[in-house]
């Protein structure tokens, strides 16, 4: 048993192990995308701007046709970002991504939300650069990252005795490696179920009734806070003529934001976290922040150099086992 064993962990790591190297790879990028596209830190010791002339700024630049989103920095030395969506009927919808300093509404940098690197590389995480038929390919590669997990559990045996060096290096990396890997791969497969399987998502409820005599950003957002005592403002979707407000807000120890959607008429509408919004937190290391970033990216880095040092492991065995017979003949006519 435990030879039929070692001969499946060694046949999924030599025939996929690298393209499952390159998959987590890819997905690693994929979490330090805002922390590379973000501009240098700004001064925390001063009063935070008025959100209105922070959207003002960001109005300036773009006063063309369009749609903007504010998100608001969670820690001190961030920056807000105007994610600015224009109005053009005869090409795809570009976002640009503007930073603004949160003190002084200044424009820090602007980026596209979507360059070709970062959606080359997402496309290559979700769906292997295949589209919709591709997905499935991903969904293959978690499992086979799930048997490939399984099966060096199931081969792991306390005790050095008996073990070369490399070998017990090659263990000691899987085992560290393995609490992250658990967690990519259970979070990336319930983010793969079809939709509906991890429940619908839940109804919006009436929550209140907000007069808008003056719908400006910071009169929209104090009264919406003083409905939710507690929370911080996270995102603000600033709408177009007609359209509803959309505003989440986070509630300390929650994994995902509430969202908000408050209407021309005043009526304003509470979505509670959908599963899916928890699950892709914890996937993408969000629930920790940086530390679980980096608890992620050790997993896939991790992984990569496994893989790595597996194959050259197996190489240099089967190498020697090849050239033994011709060192035993030689010694042989040398006899």
């Amino acid at each position: 048993m435990r030879a039929r064993l070692r001969y499946c962990h060694r046949l999924l790591a030599l025939g996929l192990g690298g393209w499952i190297g390159v998959w987590l790879l890819a997905g690693t990028a994929l979490l330090w995308q805002g922390v590379w596209q973000a501009p240098p830190p700004v001064q925390a010791d001063q009063a935070f701007a008025e959100l209105d002339e922070i959207l003002a700024a960001a109005q300036r630049r773009h006063p063309q046709p369009g749609s903007f989103r504010l998100v608001l920095p969670r820690r001190p030395g961030e920056a807000v970002q105007a994610i600015f969506v224009a109005d053009d009927l005869l090409t795809e919808a570009d976002e640009l991504v503007l930073w603004l300093d949160p003190h002084t509404a200044e424009i820090l940098g602007e980026t596209p939300a979507k360059t070709p690197l970062w959606q080359g590389l997402y496309r290559l995480h979700s769906s292997f650069l295949l589209g919709d038929r591709g997905c499935r390919i991903s969904l293959g590669l978690g499992l086979v990252l799930a048997c490939l997990v399984a099966s060096g559990l199931g081969l792991w045996r306390p005790g050095r005795a008996g073990r070369s060096l490399p070998v017990l290096r090659h263990r000691a990396l899987g085992l560290v490696i393995l609490p992250p890997l658990l967690i990519s791969i259970a979070s990336g497969l319930m983010l793969s179920l079809p939709a509906g399987w991890l429940g619908d998502p839940p109804a919006p409820t009436l929550k209140a009734k907000i007069a808008l005599a003056s719908p400006t950003l910071d009169a929209v957002v104090q009264q919406v806070g003083a409905l939710f005592p507690g929370y911080s403002l996270g995102e603000v979707g600033v709408p177009r003529s007609g359209e509803p407000w959309e505003i989440a807000l986070h509630r300390p120890g929650a994994l995902a934001p509430t969202w908000l959607r408050l209407y021309p008429d005043g009526r304003l509408e509470s979505q509670a976290p959908n599963p899916r919004q928890w699950i892709y937190a914890i996937h993408t290391g969000q629930v920790a922040g940086t530390a679980g970033r980096l608890l992620l990216t050790l997993g896939g880095v991790g992984f990569a150099v496994q893989a790595a040092y597996g194959f050259r492991l197996w190489w240099q065995r089967t190498r020697s086992r090849r050239l033994a017979p011709h060192a035993r003949g030689n010694k042989q006519q040398i006899a």
